[in-house]
């Protein structure tokens, strides 16, 4: 059995933690582990609130059945969950097969057995966010007020942290919008080349799935790609300073800070042939260098009018024999190996 004073010592190390955290999957994260450690319990799960519908939802779903629970929704009221949101009570059920309000959905998709069950709502400020359940302790006793309390306790911790990073998912959102609306601006200038930024972003980024970046680095490449030719808005100046003029029309915004060097070298190549400064090899981020790539081929799709598959096929199998030494051999690979997966981004094929 876990001591009290070791509990609270992991409530406080915990809160730290989420205070300290925005992302609001690594902050489900941490609190799923949280709850499973102080409780001590086989499974726990956090479902938030879809004001709107009316239904809570599982944002994070661990274990080799996590994309199918994901896709499980609960009504509120339903089930021990739904009826903690509903009410803003927290419960317990020692025996779930002895409450009405259990559900099995969950059990019925995961094969898994819930015996009982301690589930409290996160609440900010009385505003219902979510719920957190933890299912079947360890060592099959019963969940306990003591449960409860500490349980709480991280619910609390919780709130201020997740309202926290919805309210950044909600500015997130907002700025994701704000990028759109910009390559809409740059499409003015070329409108046969509508859909060309999606199209690279969408490329890029395939691309750095498989050379496995990190989320960050991932969601950096994707800013970058879309607004890669942002430049080309400041039309008066030569062609080849948009990569210049594009960095510097984005480099006092935060979240951009880390897409500046991918815009800006998106023309140079690994031969140190290219521009603005001709830099070489390893000296080119590889996030630019996959835009490098992402772009030529996307713009030698837009002057050869590739519209069927045939056409794709003889295309790209030029391309690849085509590419000397413009493109870093590693980011070549990654394109190599993204040309044989079925591709939905170019959805004429």
């Amino acid at each position: 059995m876990i001591k009290a004073e070791d509990i609270f010592k992991t409530l406080c190390e915990i809160g730290k933690d989420l205070s300290a955290t925005i992302d609001l999957d690594e902050l489900l994260t941490k609190i799923m582990e949280g709850a499973r450690q102080i409780c001590d319990v086989k499974a726990d799960s956090i479902l938030l609130l879809d004001k709107k519908k009316d239904e809570l939802y599982f944002r994070i779903a661990l274990g080799e059945k996590g994309e199918e629970i994901k896709k499980l929704v609960l009504p509120v009221g339903e089930g021990i969950a739904g009826w903690v949101a509903k009410s803003g009570e927290p419960l317990i059920v020692n025996d779930v097969n002895l409450d009405p309000r259990f559900s099995k959905k969950v059990d019925e998709k995961t094969k898994l057995e819930t015996k009982s069950i301690l589930c409290v709502p996160i609440k900010f400020k009385e505003e219902i966010l979510g719920v957190i359940e933890v299912l079947n302790k360890s060592n099959d006793e019963e969940f306990t007020t003591e449960d409860l309390q500490y349980l709480t306790i991280l619910a609390s911790q919780s709130a201020v942290a997740l309202n926290n990073s919805m309210l950044m998912d909600e500015l997130h959102n907002f700025f994701v919008n704000m990028i759109e609306i910009l390559v809409m601006a740059i499409e003015t200038l070329e409108p046969e080349s509508k859909g060309h930024a999606v199209r690279v972003a969408r490329l890029a980024t395939a691309m750095a799935r498989q050379l496995k970046f990190k989320k960050k680095d991932y969601e950096n490449l994707y800013y970058a790609a879309l607004i890669h030719d942002i430049g080309k808005l400041k039309i008066e100046e030569p062609k080849q300073l948009h990569p210049i003029l594009g960095a510097e029309m984005v480099k006092s915004i935060k979240l951009l800070q880390r897409s500046i060097p991918l815009i800006k070298y998106h023309h140079e190549r690994f031969d140190g042939k290219g521009y603005p400064e001709g830099l070489k090899g390893e000296e080119i981020p590889s996030g630019a260098s996959i835009l490098s790539i992402a772009e030529d081929f996307e713009e030698k799709m837009l002057s050869l009018r590739i519209k069927d598959r045939s056409a794709f096929e003889e295309m790209k199998k030029n391309f690849l024999t085509d590419v000397d030494k413009r493109f870093n051999p590693e980011i070549v690979a990654a394109f190599e190996e993204v040309m044989e997966l079925p591709t939905d981004i170019y959805d004429f094929l």
